[in-house]
C-alpha cells in the first residue's frame, strides 16, 4: 500500500487542473453564450462613444486620447473574438476544453473593456491648439476716428452689419486686421463673441471657395459638392456658434448670405458681419452701415514714411523739403507710402532723393485718374528694383491666385527652372540666392512675408501690387492669368503669349473641339490644382517652345498625350500628386529636360527614355501612391543621368548606390540595406545639402510617422542589424530614428555616434536589447533639442555610464534639450537624478511620461547624498509636465531635493494611483501654473501641501496668479479643492473650474477650523465656468465661513451631485452675467437661486426642487433667458412663482428671448405661473410639453384679429405634445387660440431621441437649434 500516498500526492497536485479542464469543457455553450453577449455589449457600447463623439466634438475640442485608445482596443479585441468565433465552430470535441479556456479568457478581456468604456464619462477635451491665431499685420498709423467707429458698432445692438470702404491701398485690410486681434485679446470681447472668422474674398468670387474658407476658419470641413446642402451644414455650423464676428476682407461683388449659409446678424444672434470693400454699392446692397476710410493726414503720412524709411534720415538738413514732397505725392495712400519708403531705405545722398522724387512726379503724369496714379507710385517702387532679373521675380508671384500664400521653397524653385537665379556650382547656393531676392522684394515692401500651417514661411502680394504686375504684364512680357472655372477663351490665347498660369481652378477637362492654342512663344503653362482627368492629344501641337509644364496636384488625371513626348524644348515636367497616373509617354526626345517630378503618382514602370535625360538634375520618385506594381530602377540607369542634384526614391523601392556614382548630388530621399550606406557616404559626406534615409530590410510606407520635411538630414533605422557596422552614422546627421533594432544596445554602439554632435532629434523604439540610452559621455549630445523613448522593454534607465563617485556628467549633457517623452517603458524606475540636473537642462520646456509601470519618481534622490542634505535643483524653462498612467509614481521630485520651475504653464497628471500630493516645498510651479488637470489620482489627498511653506498665511500675491483652469476628475480621496487661505489675493485669471467624478469631495471651497465665526470674502473676478459633476458627497460650494463672488460667470453645470441641497445664496452669489444654468440629478436640492440673469436653463432629476424661480426673484432678471428646459422634477408645481408684491403689476409677464420651452415628466407641476393672465413670448421658436397632466393651461398671448382669429407667436416653428389627449383637454382663454396653434402641432407617439431622460441626452439644445434637428 506504499504506493497509494504518492498517487494521493499527484491527484492532490493535479485535481485542481483537472477540475478546471472538466468545467472548461462541460460548460463551453455557457461560456460562448457569455462571449457573445459580451460582444453585443461592446459593440452598443462602441456605438454610443462614437455617437457622443459625433455630437460633442466641434471646433476647441478634442478626442480624449483614452477614448481613442479604447476605440483602438474594441478594435482589435473584435478581430480577436472574430478569429475565437472561426475557432470554436471548427473546433473538434476533444478540443472543447482549450476552447472554453480561450472563450473564457477572452470574454474577460472584454468585461475589462467593457468596465473601462463605463469609465470613459470626458469624450472630448479642450484644444488649446484651436485657439484663434493673431493675423500677421504692419503697424497702424492714423485711422483713429475709424476705429473708434468700428467698436462702437461692434460693442453695440443697433448696427450687426458693417462695411469699411475705401480705394484700393487705403488701409482697411490693416485696420481690420488690428481689430481682428485686439478682439481676440480683450477680455470683454472674448465674452461677447464666442467665434472670430477671418476670410479674404477676393476678386474671382466663388460661393464654394467662400463656404469653404469660413468652415475652415471654424475648424470644420463641408465634404458635400452641392452649393445648397452646404450651405445648410454651414448654417448649421455657424449658428453653434453664436454670437460670433465674421470678417469677409475684400469683397468685389454682391451675395447672398442665405446662399452662402451665414445666419443673417440681428440683435437677437447678436452676430456681427464686416466688410471691407473698394465699392459703397456692394455694402450699401448687403444692408452695411458704410464707414469710409480716407488717405492719411500730412503729419500721420509723414510718420508712416520715416516708420519705414528710418527716422535717422531726418539727420541729413538738405533732404527735408525733398522728403516732404515725395511723402505728398504718395497722396496719403499708405500702401503708397510704404512702398515708396522701402524703395528710399538706406539712401542718403540728396542727389538721389532728388532723382527718385523726379521719376516719381514723371511716373504719375505718364498716367492719368486716380487708380492710374495709385499704379505709377507703385511702379516707382518697381522700376526702382533696377535689376530686371528681380523684376521679373516679382512679376512671376502675380501668377499666383489673388491674397494667395506663396511657399518661399516653391516660388524660388520656379525661379530656378525659369533661369532667373544664374547658374551657380551647386543648387543650395542657387536656393541661398533665391532667398536673397525674396529679402529685397520684402525689403522694398512688394512682397510682404507671412506663414502657412502646412508650407512654413511664405510670401503674400498685395492685390493692388499684384494688379500693377499684371498691368505691367499685359505689354511686355506678356502673361495671361485666368482664375474660374472654365479654360480662356480660344481668342485669349494670343500667338505673344510667354506665360500662362491656370492654376488653382476648377478645370475638370479641357474640350476636344478647342484647337491646340496658337502659342508658339509660350514657355511657361501652369495647369497645377485643377480636377483634370484627360487632355486632348493634339493640346500641345502649337506649344512648342514651352519650357516648363506644370500639372501638379490634378489628382484624376490617369494619362497623359503623346504630343507631349514632342516638347523637345521642355526643361521642367511637374507631375507631382496626379495620384490615378499610371503610365509617362516617352521622354525619349526631351534631352533638354533637367526637372522630372514624378512624386504621389501611381507609375508602374520609369518612363520610356528616361536613361537619355543626361541634363536632368532633379529627378523626384518618392510617396508614390501604393499599388500592386511598383517601378523598378535597373542598373546603369542613374550613373548616366551624372548630372542628378536632387534625388527622390520611394522607401518601398529597393535599389543599389554605385560607389562613386551621382557624385553632383546635394539632396537624396530612399531606402539602403545596412551594408550599402558606408558606400553611399564614402564619397559625398560633406556635399549633402540634405537627406532622408531609411536603412533596414523592413519596407516603410512612405507616408509614416517618422517621414521628415525636406531640408533636415535624417536617418531612419527600422529592422536592422547596427551593432558593429563601420562607418554608419554621418558625423552631420539631424534627425535620428531606430525602430525595433533588437541588436543595439545603447547610442553609443553605433559606428560614427560619437561624432554627430549636431544630432537635433532622437526617436528610438522598439529595440529590445536596449537598457540605457547613453552608456558613455562620449557624445554628450550638446545640440540635441527632442528626445523621444517609446515602448522599450528592458530599459531602466536613460544614463549608465561608469563614472568616479559622486563626479558630475559634463555641463554639456543635454544643454540644448527642449523635449523628452518617455512612453511605454515598463521597467524604468526613475527619470533624472540630481546630478545630472545640476548645471544641464536649463532649456528644457517639455516633460512628457506615459505608461511606465515602474516608474517611482521623476527626478530621484542620490543613493550617496548625505542623511538631510537637501539640493535645489531648477528647471527654468519648463513649462509643460504631463504624466499618465504610471501606477507606481509616489512623487514628482524626491524629499532631498526641491524642484523650482518658474517658467511652467501646464500640469496635467492622470492615472496615477499611488500620488498622494502634487505641489509642496519639493514642487512649487505656482507662480506661472495656467493649467491644472489631474484625473484618476486613487490615492490623492491634497492637491496642495498644506503643510507646505508656500502656503504659510497668507500665500504670496503671486500664487497662482496666473492660473486660467482646473480639471480634476477621478481623485475619489480628495475632500476639497481650495481653502480660503489659498484663495485670499489669489486665483485672480482662473476661468474655469471643471470636477468630475470626486467620491469625497466635500467642498470646493472649505472652511478655516482655525477660524471659527469669521467669514472670509473671496473672488474669482474671471471664472466663466463651473462645472461640478458625479460628486455624491458634495453639500456645498463654498463653506459657510466664506463669500464667493465671481462676477464674470456664464456657465454653471452641475449634475449626479446627490447630496447638494442649495446651488446659489449668500455664500455663492450668481452675478447678471450667467447666462447658462445647467442642473441635473440633484436629489436633495430644494433651492436653486434668488436672482439671475440667465439666457439658458437645464433641470433634470431635482426631485426635491418644488419652483424654479422663487418669489425672491426680481422679473428684471428674466429678461435674456432663452431655453427653458425642464425634465423629470417630480415635486415641480410651478415654474415662476411671484410674491405679493408683483402681483398686482404681473398681469402680464414677458419673456421676450425665449425661444425654446421644454416641460417634461413633471407629474405635479400645475402652473407655469400661477399669478399671471397673459405669458408674452413674442420669439418663442419651440414648444415640448410631455407627461405635464395636472397642467391645465398655458397662458400664452396669442393677439386677436378683428375676425376673432387668434395669431400664432410669429417666430413659432413647432409644436410638440404627449399624450395627445392631455392637449384636448386644456383650457384656453379664447377658443380660437387652440386653432391658431394646430397646424404647428405635432402629436407624438413616442418620444423623440432628444426629449429622454438626461443621462442619455445631457445638456440644453444649443442656440437656434431645432429639437428634432
Amino acid at each position: 500500500m506504499d504506493f497509494i500516498g504518492p498517487i494521493l500526492e499527484v491527484l492532490e497536485f493535479t485535481g485542481p487542473s483537472i477540475c478546471k479542464y472538466l468545467k472548461y469543457h462541460r460548460k463551453l455553450k455557457d461560456f460562448v453564450s457569455n462571449f457573445q453577449r459580451l460582444q453585443k455589449d461592446l459593440k452598443d457600447q462602441q456605438d454610443e462613444v462614437e455617437s457622443r463623439l459625433l455630437a460633442e466634438l466641434h471646433f476647441g475640442k478634442r478626442k480624449n486620447p483614452q477614448v481613442t485608445r479604447w476605440l483602438e482596443d474594441v478594435v482589435e479585441i473584435t478581430k480577436d473574438a472574430q478569429r475565437v468565433e472561426d475557432k470554436v465552430r471548427r473546433g473538434k470535441y476533444f478540443s472543447r476544453a482549450c476552447l472554453g479556456k480561450l472563450v473564457k479568457e477572452k470574454t474577460q478581456e472584454m468585461k475589462l473593456l467593457c468596465d473601462k468604456g463605463n469609465s470613459l464619462q470626458i469624450v472630448v477635451l479642450d484644444d488649446p491648439s484651436s485657439s484663434i491665431v493673431p493675423l500677421a499685420t504692419s503697424e497702424l498709423v492714423g485711422e483713429e476716428y475709424v476705429k473708434e467707429k468700428i467698436w462702437s458698432y461692434l460693442e453695440g445692438d443697433q448696427v450687426n452689419k458693417i462695411g469699411v470702404c475705401g480705394m484700393g491701398g487705403i488701409g482697411k485690410t490693416t485696420i481690420m486686421k488690428h481689430i481682428h486681434n485686439e478682439l481676440l485679446k480683450k477680455d470683454k470681447f472674448r465674452g461677447l463673441f464666442r467665434r472670430i472668422v477671418w476670410v479674404t474674398v477676393s476678386l474671382e468670387f466663388d460661393i464654394g471657395k467662400l463656404q469653404e474658407d469660413i468652415a475652415s476658419g471654424l475648424n470644420e470641413k463641408l465634404v458635400d459638392n452641392n452649393i445648397t446642402r452646404r450651405a445648410a451644414k454651414l448654417l448649421a455650423i455657424l449658428e453653434k456658434q453664436e454670437p460670433f464676428v465674421l470678417i469677409l476682407d475684400d469683397v468685389w461683388t454682391r451675395f447672398s448670405l442665405e446662399e452662402v449659409g451665414v445666419p443673417e446678424p440681428t440683435a437677437i444672434n447678436g452676430c456681427k458681419l464686416v466688410l471691407t470693400t473698394r465699392s459703397k454699392e456692394v455694402a450699401r446692397t448687403m444692408g452695411c452701415v458704410i464707414i469710409d476710410v480716407k488717405p492719411l493726414k500730412s503729419d500721420e503720412a509723414l510718420k508712416l514714411f520715416l516708420d519705414k524709411v528710418g527716422n535717422d534720415i531726418l539727420l541729413s538738413p538738405t533732404l527735408g523739403s525733398t522728403l516732404t514732397m515725395i511723402v505728398d505725392e504718395c497722396a496719403g495712400l499708405p500702401l503708397a507710402i510704404v512702398t515708396v519708403a522701402g524703395s528710399m531705405k538706406g539712401i542718403s545722398d540728396p542727389r538721389l532723393w532728388k532723382n527718385a522724387l523726379n521719376e516719381l512726379i514723371e511716373h504719375k503724369r505718364t498716367v492719368a485718374g486716380t487708380e492710374a496714379d495709385k499704379f505709377g507710385i507703385l511702379k516707382f517702387s518697381y522700376d526702382h528694383l533696377k535689376d530686371e532679373k528681380i523684376q521679373h521675380c516679382f512679376l512671376y508671384c502675380a501668377l499666383y491666385p489673388e491674397d494667395h500664400k506663396i511657399p518661399k521653397d516653391e516660388i524660388i524653385e520656379y525661379w530656378i527652372e525659369e533661369g532667373l537665379i544664374e547658374e551657380m556650382q551647386t543648387r543650395q547656393a542657387m536656393k541661398y540666392k533665391g532667398h536673397d531676392i525674396l529679402k529685397k522684394l520684402e525689403d522694398n515692401c512688394l512682397l510682404e512675408f507671412t506663414e502657412d500651417e502646412f508650407e512654413g514661411e511664405c510670401v503674400r502680394v498685395h492685390d493692388l501690387l499684384r494688379d500693377m504686375a499684371l498691368q505691367i504684364t499685359r505689354k511686355s512680357p506678356r502673361f495671361l492669368v485666368k482664375a474660374g472655372r472654365e479654360l480662356p477663351e480660344e481668342h485669349e490665347w494670343k500667338e505673344d503669349l510667354l506665360k500662362v498660369s491656370l492654376m488653382y481652378n476648377y478645370i475638370e477637362e479641357i474640350p476636344l473641339s478647342l484647337p491646340s492654342p496658337n502659342c508658339p512663344m509660350l514657355t511657361t503653362l501652369l495647369l497645377s490644382v485643377n480636377n483634370l482627368s484627360t487632355i486632348p492629344e493634339s493640346f500641345f501641337d502649337h506649344m512648342l517652345g514651352l519650357k516648363i509644364l506644370d500639372l501638379s496636384y490634378n489628382d484624376e488625371l490617369h494619362s497623359l498625350p503623346n504630343s507631349i513626348s514632342k516638347l523637345v524644348n521642355l526643361t521642367t515636367l511637374l507631375l507631382k500628386a496626379c495620384e490615378q497616373l499610371r503610365k509617362i509617354p516617352s521622354l525619349s526626345n526631351l534631352g533638354a529636360l533637367k526637372k522630372l517630378d514624378l512624386s504621389g503618382t501611381t507609375i508602374e514602370e520609369l518612363p520610356h527614355g528616361i536613361e537619355l535625360l543626361t541634363n536632368l538634375k532633379y529627378l523626384d520618385l518618392s510617396e508614390l501612391v501604393i499599388s500592386e506594381v511598383l517601378p523598378k530602377i535597373p542598373d546603369g540607369i542613374l550613373p548616366n543621368l551624372s548630372k542628378l542634384q536632387t534625388l527622390g526614391v520611394d522607401y518601398r523601392i529597393p535599389w543599389k548606390m554605385e560607389s562613386g556614382k551621382l557624385s553632383k548630388l546635394e539632396n537624396f530621399t530612399g531606402r539602403f540595406l545596412t551594408n550599402d550606406m558606408g558606400i553611399f557616404f564614402k564619397s559625398r559626406r560633406d556635399c549633402l545639402s540634405w537627406y532622408n534615409i531609411f536603412v533596414g530590410r523592413q519596407i516603410l510606407s512612405s507616408d509614416g510617422e517618422d517621414s521628415m520635411p525636406i531640408g533636415m538630414k535624417f536617418i531612419q533605422f527600422f529592422d536592422a542589424q547596427i551593432f558593429g557596422e563601420p562607418n554608419l552614422l554621418p558625423s552631420d546627421v539631424q534627425k535620428l530614428g531606430i525602430k525595433e533594432c533588437n541588436d543595439v544596445r545603447s547610442l553609443n554602439d553605433i559606428s560614427g555616434f560619437q561624432d554627430a554632435t549636431n544630432l537635433l532629434q532622437c526617436k528610438i523604439s522598439g529595440c529590445e536589447g536596449m537598457k540605457c540610452v547613453l552608456s558613455s559621455w562620449l557624445n554628450p549630445l550638446p545640440s540635441l533639442n527632442f528626445l523621444e523613448i517609446h515602448n522599450m522593454k528592458i530599459l531602466n534607465t536613460l544614463f549608465e555610464v561608469k563614472v568616479v563617485a559622486k563626479s558630475a556628467p559634463p555641463p554639456t549633457i543635454f544643454s540644448s534639450l527642449k523635449t523628452i517623452k518617455i512612453l511605454f517603458c515598463p521597467k524604468i524606475k526613475k527619470l533624472f537624478s540630481p546630478r545630472l540636473l545640476l548645471g544641464s537642462l536649463q532649456n528644457l520646456e517639455e516633460i512628457k511620461v506615459e505608461y511606465c509601470g515602474e516608474l517611482e519618481e521623476i527626478i530621484a534622490s542620490e543613493e550617496e547624498e548625505e542623511s538631510g542634505r537637501v539640493s535645489k535643483l531648477t528647471l527654468p524653462k519648463l513649462k509643460r509636465l504631463k504624466l499618465e498612467q504610471l501606477p507606481k509614481l509616489r512623487c514628482i521630485c524626491s524629499s532631498s531635493a526641491v524642484l523650482v520651475c518658474d517658467s511652467i504653464e501646464e500640469v496635467a497628471i492622470r492615472y496615477c494611483s499611488d500620488l498622494k500630493r502634487v505641489f509642496g516645498s519639493w514642487f512649487n510651479p505656482l507662480q506661472t501654473l495656467e493649467r491644472l488637470n489631474l484625473q484618476e489620482l486613487e490615492s490623492l489627498k491634497s492637491v496642495f501641501d498644506e503643510e507646505a511653506p508656500v502656503l504659510l498665511s497668507p500665500a504670496p500675491a503671486t500664487t497662482f496668479s496666473p492660473l486660467v483652469s482646473i480639471t480634476i476628475a477621478k481623485c475619489h480621496q480628495l475632500k476639497k479643492l481650495f481653502s480660503p487661505r489659498s484663495l485670499l489675493s489669489c486665483l485672480q485669471n482662473l476661468e474655469a473650474i471643471d470636477i468630475r467624478d470626486c467620491a469625497q469631495m466635500k467642498e470646493i471651497v472649505a472652511s478655516e477650523e482655525e477660524e471659527s465665526g469669521r467669514v472670509s470674502k473671496l473672488t474669482l473676478p474671471k471664472l466663466k465656468t463651473l462645472g461640478l459633476l458625479w460628486l455624491p458627497t458634495l453639500r456645498c460650494i463654498c463653506s459657510s465661513s466664506a463669500v464667493l463672488v465671481c462676477d464674470s460667470i456664464k456657465e454653471v453645470t452641475i449634475m449626479y451631485c446627490s447630496d447638494l441641497k442649495h446651488v446659489f445664496g449668500s455664500w455663492f452669489y450668481p452675478p447678471q452675467t450667467l447666462e447658462r444654468l445647467n442642473l441635473q440629478e440633484l436629489e436633495s436640492l430644494k433651492s436653486v437661486f434668488d436672482e439671475e440673469a440667465l439666457a439658458f436653463i437645464t433641470i433634470a432629476t431635482c426631485h426635491q426642487l418644488k419652483k424654479l424661480f422663487s418669489p425672491r426673484s426680481r422679473l428684471s432678471c428674466l429678461q435674456n433667458l432663452e431655453t427653458i428646459d425642464i425634465m423629470d422634477c417630480a415635486q415641480m408645481e410651478e415654474i415662476i412663482s411671484l410674491g405679493s408684491q408683483e402681483e398686482e403689476k404681473a398681469l402680464q409677464l414677458s419673456l421676450p428671448k425665449l425661444r425654446i420651452l421644454k416641460l417634461k415628466d413633471l407629474p405635479a407641476l400645475k402652473s407655469i405661473c400661477s399669478n399671471i393672465s397673459v405669458l408674452r413670448c413674442d420669439s418663442l421658436m419651440y414648444l415640448l410639453i410631455i407627461r405635464c397632466t395636472e397642467l391645465k393651461r398655458i397662458p400664452l398671448y396669442l393677439p386677436q384679429l378683428d375676425n376673432g382669429q387668434s395669431l400664432p407667436p410669429p417666430s413659432l416653428k413647432g409644436i410638440n405634445v404627449f399624450p395627445k389627449e392631455w392637449w384636448k383637454s386644456l383650457e384656453w382663454d379664447h377658443p380660437k387660440q387652440r386653432d391658431a396653434l394646430l397646424p404647428f402641432c405635432e402629436f407624438l407617439a413616442e418620444e423623440p431621441w432628444w426629449a429622454r431622460p438626461p443621462w442619455q441626452h445631457l445638456g440644453p439644445l444649443r442656440q437656434n437649434e431645432s429639437p428634432t434637428s
